[in-house]
């Protein structure tokens, strides 16, 4: 089995291969869950590891910036497994997660606070009924940035 790394334009890369003859169906595709970045009060980037457990945790002010995964990134990305006919996705980092349910995001089908990017990506990447506001909040926007 070979293990075949591509860059940040999945699509357009597996649009190429797919030209080349290669069998789309027999690809799998990994999802990261994360906190990218979070610049500190003074402007410097944060250089501790923070999982959207924890930053659902503190009061995060709209006067900081944070790199962070939106439900609409999630679900784009989630989609891609059924339009380019992957064979299914990995979500990598799951300890990056809103494991504790601190974000108070429960979305899709899920009636679970836990994992909701888990939940978003499992439940999207097999369907193509739902759009888009099937799987914001419940209650709330993710994170939670006031």
């Amino acid at each position: 089995m070979a293990i075949l790394m591509l860059p940040n334009d999945i699509i357009s890369e597996v649009q190429a291969l797919k030209v080349g003859g290669l069998d789309t169906n027999k690809l799998i595709y990994t999802i990261r869950i994360k906190v990218f970045s979070v610049l500190n009060d003074d402007g410097a980037v944060s250089t501790e590891n923070m999982g959207y457990t924890r930053l659902c945790s503190v009061n995060m002010s709209k006067n900081r910036r944070y790199c962070v995964e939106t439900l609409k990134n999630m679900f784009d990305k989630a989609r891609i497994r059924i339009n380019l006919n992957l064979l299914g996705v990995l979500v990598s980092d799951l300890e990056d997660d809103d494991y504790e349910g601190k974000c108070n995001c429960i979305v899709g089908s899920s009636d679970n606070p836990l994992f909701p990017l888990l939940s978003l990506v499992a439940e999207a990447s097999q369907e193509n009924k739902n759009d888009e506001n099937h799987y914001k909040c419940k209650h709330g926007d993710f994170p939670d940035i006031a």
